[in-house]
């Protein structure tokens, strides 16, 4: 019994350093262009600006990103959004790629 246990013990430390090497957790903080005007892929990408940043995963509504409504909808018994952005919202953060994933 207690070898069953050391043994169970011992796959929940390395549970974590397992996930870790199959897989990238992408949530956190992102840096943010919301781009209401569609004009940003007609830049290079070397002058992209982002100016703003975001936590993921998440809705840049909760975020309150874009502008904020003020006037009720014509529909007054529908749930609307505080923050209502419409348009492409570009995304950016930079990761590290683990070596051993270079033969996969």
């Amino acid at each position: 019994m207690m070898n069953l246990a050391r043994l169970f013990l011992l796959m929940l430390t390395s549970l974590p350093t397992l996930a870790n090497s199959e897989s990238i957790n992408l949530s956190g903080e992102w840096q943010l262009k919301l781009d209401g005007k569609d004009q940003m892929l007609s830049t290079p990408p070397e002058q992209w600006q982002f100016n703003d940043s975001i936590q993921l995963p998440g809705t840049t509504d909760l975020a309150k990103k874009g502008p904020r409504i003020t006037e009720p909808l014509p529909f007054e018994y529908h749930l609307q959004r505080e923050y209502a952005f419409v348009g492409p919202a570009y995304y950016s953060r930079t990761i590290t790629i683990p070596e051993d994933w270079n033969d996969s």
